[in-house]
């Protein structure tokens, strides 16, 4: 899923690469590419239309509709009604159970069983009713022209044009007309401009967090893969990197018989999914989102790497709470962990 299979790195550079973050941009737009763009099929996506007996689904990414809070609509004094209409107005059941196959409806931004995630927060409601009620308290009536011309940027993937259109439906029941901007997922830079624009009103798009583990290094050639320690590491010419234990298994590479790596257990970080989001100065920040009191607390984890776990729990649920009370975005799905 990350763009770490084209880089080449010696031993050294792998194991100092697990204390970096991987590029943001690469991240988001392997999502919109491998994901959704290409239009797999739900099971192809790792989602199922249930839970299976006995087992716990895992996730470490979300997939939402971002509102560019430079925008009038979004940036009044009556914005945090509206914002919390259209996440009213819009059918997420259909979304996941329909177009996704996933029985579970995000809440808030941390994805269930993930650092910090609160199963006590609530979410939002498929409520048409109090989302018109919510427009008309902003000062927008379903005639209003302010919210006749309202642009919404995306992808051609087959199930991204499915949800856009979805969305499209949902808004217009309270008055908003939306134009979709559609942009071809191969076309990276041209999507990542639009993106970083803030010409458009909103925005589809996906986020994976990093996973705190072992690198690994595979061989091109031999089709083993290696830690970053073994003494038969290939040339960097024949190097393919790894980020878990299974995705090099799930690529057809065997594991080293000299050094002989093992399935370790590995932590989906939080900080990684949501800093670049929603912190002031992250840097796949594209709703603009600003909050002080967030800030301060992605810069006391950010400051402090032992931290205590609960502490960093605490303030994850913090920064989660925030941003469901004026959100940014609408949490349309949670990303299934690969």
């Amino acid at each position: 899923m990350k763009n770490s299979k084209s880089e080449t790195l010696n031993s050294k550079q792998v194991q100092n690469s697990k204390s970096k973050n991987q590029n943001p941009l690469f991240r988001f737009i392997g999502i919109l590419v491998i994901v959704i763009c290409l239009g797999f099929s739900a099971s192809d996506f790792g989602f199922n239309h249930a839970y299976a007996a006995n087992a716990q689904k895992e996730y470490d990414g979300i997939w939402f509709l971002g509102f560019n809070l430079h925008k009038d609509l979004f940036s009044d004094n009556n914005s945090t009604s509206v914002k919390k209409a259209l996440n009213l107005a819009i059918n997420r059941p259909f979304i996941c159970n329909k177009i996704i196959s996933d029985p579970l409806i995000p809440t808030g931004v941390i994805p269930a069983g993930m650092p910090g995630y609160d199963s006590a927060l609530k979410g939002y409601p498929f409520d048409l009713k109090y989302a018109k009620e919510l427009m008309k308290a902003a000062g927008y009536s379903l005639n209003d022209p302010r919210i006749k011309n309202i642009n919404l940027l995306h992808t051609d993937g087959k199930k991204t044009i499915e949800i856009a259109k979805a969305i499209e439906k949902n808004l217009a029941q309270i008055g908003i007309k939306l134009t979709r901007v559609q942009f071809s997922y191969q076309d990276n830079q041209k999507w990542s401009d639009a993106l970083s624009s803030g010409q458009y009103h909103m925005f589809l798009m996906g986020y994976k967090a990093n996973v705190i583990g072992t690198v690994f290094v595979g061989d091109k050639d031999t089709k083993f893969f290696h830690l970053p320690s073994c003494t038969q590491l290939p040339s960097s010419d024949n190097q393919i990197m790894f980020n878990t234990y299974a995705e090099a298994v799930a690529t057809g590479y065997a594991a080293c018989p000299v050094c002989n790596p093992e399935i370790e257990e590995e932590e989906t970080d939080t900080f990684s999914l949501l800093q670049p989001l929603f912190h002031s100065a992250g840097s796949a920040n594209f709703t603009f989102y600003r909050n002080a009191k967030v800030d301060t607390l992605f810069d006391q984890i950010a400051a402090n790497p032992d931290l205590p776990g609960d502490q960093k729990t605490a303030n994850f649920k913090e920064i989660n709470s925030i941003i469901q009370s004026d959100p940014p975005t609408v949490n349309l799905f949670y990303i299934t962990k690969l």
